[in-house]
């Protein structure tokens, strides 16, 4: 077992274990209230955390192991740090233009582009977005040099900050959205496309768009 899984362990468990906590002096609370004769003594504070503890570790170890099993599957590195970050990113070099790159991704039936402009950014939204639930997807647009193909990076992360094991999902919209990306440009009947692969696993795809004659 590696560090990085053994700090999603314990990141786990501190989490969940504060979840439970809030909850069990809540309900503590509105079980007994203040007007209440008897004390709380160190002995029911301990217990009440041990409990929790232990709660919280038996939850963090089943869903963080269903999350490792999910990304093994997937065939990603459980000793990579980045394989294991629930933020997952993918960068590709394209030939095209910001506007051009808009109107490929608005033409996802599912999904709505909304443009910065300003920032390169495209995000990605489903048709009907809940707040705090699901995943943020975006494209950054990066072009220094006119002559050069510009850089495109996908990225997903989990809308909830505290979001610490994602069960894959971030990996699968960001394959899903690239294999989108290279569908809709080899589909394309005015475009001429090779794919390169490197040794860090991020695909390239370089294009030449023309005009038909």
């Amino acid at each position: 077992m590696t560090k990085g899984i053994i700090i999603m362990y314990l990141k786990a468990m501190i989490l969940y274990s504060s979840i439970f906590l809030i909850v069990d002096c809540l309900s503590f609370y509105f079980e007994f209230p203040f007007s209440m004769e008897k004390e709380i003594g160190l002995k029911e504070v301990v217990k009440l955390l041990l409990k929790t503890f232990f709660v919280g570790g038996v939850f963090s170890l089943v869903l963080v192991s269903i999350h490792l099993k999910y990304l093994s599957i997937m065939g990603l590195d459980l000793n990579s740090k980045s394989d294991l970050s629930p933020i997952k990113q993918k960068k590709l070099t394209l030939n095209i233009s910001f506007g051009e790159l808009y109107n490929l991704v608005n033409s996802f039936k599912d999904l709505k582009a909304v443009v910065n402009t300003k920032e390169g950014f495209i995000f990605l939204k489903p048709t009907f977005d809940i707040p705090f639930y699901g995943e943020n997807i975006s494209l950054k647009y990066t072009k220094k040099k006119e002559n050069e193909p510009a850089e495109i990076i996908i990225q997903s992360n989990s809308k909830n900050k505290f979001a610490i094991i994602d069960f894959g999902s971030n990996y699968s919209n960001v394959k899903e959205i690239e294999k989108r990306i290279a569908y809709t440009i080899f589909s394309s009947e005015n475009l001429v496309s090779t794919v390169q692969t490197d040794h860090s696993d991020q695909y390239s795809l370089k294009t030449d768009l023309f005009s038909p004659n």
